[in-house]
């Protein structure tokens, strides 16, 4: 919560080793429906765990299909598996697309200084020395391709070496994310602000950090060939050959795992800051121990989209010590919708009016508003087009206010007020498309099985 907060990145993150084994599956394999379905099913989960890193990742795997697959009826059939799983996300990735225009999605291309300010620097993390944590793994990766390189040397000719193009491969594709996290390739990300709206390129260290992964079983298979290779050789030591592969594979991960600790260790946290600060730590800790308490802001990329922004993305958001956005303070225009903290769920915003009976759900709001004049009645809901809104029974039109929330007019006299949450086109546009590929695969399944089954049974006859 502290640094970002971004859990959808690590749940994401885990998918990747998954990922790429079935798909080294369905490669070696002819192309089986099980396979198929599990990678289809693959992109469904990870649509719906967090789309940046969906965006990331799809775009690697799918270079990584064309590069490494042949024939290109093979690669057809991998590469179709994407699309199919997310169309079975389409009840969740189709209102993210058509529905941005409502929200300031844009604002996350100025976030945290703009896309450009939070690019990697690599001259500035060399001159970090090996303290600096990129130094350290650019030289890790170094010593792994190096040790994978120089074993494979050793046991060249033979079935288990693997081939110096493989480390090849996996080294530049490591140096090409180094590059595209770098500010050298912001001419590239520059053509597509879509691609911007990963909000940073440190969406790519998941990447990196599964790269890392790779160099790691490319040196510690090499070095278990070589070791087996040896022991056939020399069967007296063919009960030290385990001790040393564990000694030095255990070694390696006790390392990383201590760095690691010592990091969060010296971590300030909510519990123990130690000499540390905590940036925005009554807010913070609202978040942590009281997530319903009703004097939270939300992050500026999910509040309502003012028109006024349409062609120029606001300036960064900036914040007191207690989370509250600093243009969001009394008697200051805000740049964003901005909500302040501790509104009532129903507020008079002109005229004289009592309320009362309210009912306040997640999908449906209601209320009894007594009005002694024309006024102006206020609901602590953002605005969104999916939200309709009756007085005694009949619709009535909802307007943005300057903070982004709802507001309505109500004539003088009784009224009964009703707020529901209803589906949007989008929304109903994506079960729709849900729906017909879920049933499309059934009956793709149903149709394979009985040809499958009939051409057993003509089989049976012909013998």
């Amino acid at each position: 919560l502290i640094n970002g907060g971004v859990l959808g990145f690590i749940f994401a993150l885990a998918w990747i080793p998954l990922g790429l084994y079935l798909t080294e599956a369905t490669v070696r394999t002819s192309v089986t429906w099980r396979l198929f379905i599990s990678l289809s099913l693959l992109w469904f989960g990870l649509a719906l765990i967090h789309l940046p890193s969906l965006l990331v990742y799809a775009t690697a795997w799918s270079v990584y299909v064309l590069c490494s697959v042949r024939p290109w009826k093979r690669i057809l059939k991998v590469l179709l598996s994407a699309p199919i799983g997310w169309a079975l996300a389409s009840f969740y990735i189709v209102p993210n697309l058509l529905e941005q225009k409502h929200v300031s999605i844009d604002y996350m291309l100025a976030s945290q200084g703009g896309f450009k300010d939070e690019m990697l620097s690599i001259i500035g993390e060399l001159s970090g020395g090996i303290s600096n944590v990129y130094v350290q793994q650019f030289l890790t990766i170094l010593a792994l391709g190096a040790l994978a390189y120089i074993l494979s040397i050793k046991q060249a000719g033979t079935s288990s070496s693997i081939s110096k193009s493989t480390i090849y491969r996996w080294l530049g594709a490591w140096l090409v994310i180094i590059f595209l996290m770098s500010e050298w390739a912001w001419p590239l990300w520059r053509l597509s602000p879509t691609l911007q709206k990963i909000e940073t390129t440190f969406r790519l260290a998941g990447l990196l950090f599964f790269i890392e992964a790779v160099f790691f079983s490319l040196a510690a298979c090499q070095l278990l060939s070589v070791l087996s290779l040896v022991s056939r050789r020399s069967p007296k030591i063919l009960k030290v050959i385990p001790c040393i592969l564990i000694v030095s594979i255990g070694l390696f991960l006790a390392h990383d795992f201590l760095q690691g600790y010592r990091f969060l260790q010296a971590y300030p946290t909510l519990q123990s800051p130690g000499n540390g600060v905590v940036p925005n730590e009554i807010w913070v800790r609202n978040i942590v121990e009281n997530p319903y308490v009703e004097n939270l802001v939300d992050v500026p990329e999910y509040r309502p989209f003012k028109s006024v922004y349409e062609n120029s993305i606001p300036e960064k958001e900036t914040y007191s010590d207690s989370g509250i956005p600093e243009t969001g303070a009394v008697n200051q225009q805000t740049f964003l919708p901005t909500p302040m903290p501790g509104t009532p769920r129903i507020s008079i915003r002109a005229g004289e009016s009592r309320v009362s009976d309210v009912n306040w759900k997640s999908y449906k709001r209601s209320f009894k508003i007594e009005a002694e004049t024309d006024s102006v009645i206020g609901i602590r809901t953002y605005y969104y087009p999916a939200w309709h809104l009756t007085v005694d029974g009949a619709s009535q039109e909802l307007v943005q206010a300057e903070d982004g929330t709802l507001e309505f007019s109500a004539e003088a006299g009784v009224h009964q007020v009703e707020l529901s949450y209803r589906k949007t086109t989008p929304y109903k546009l994506g079960i729709f498309i849900s729906v017909v590929t879920l049933g499309t695969l059934v009956l793709t399944r149903l149709i394979l099985t009985r040809l499958k089954h009939q051409a057993r049974k003509r089989l049976r006859v012909g013998n």
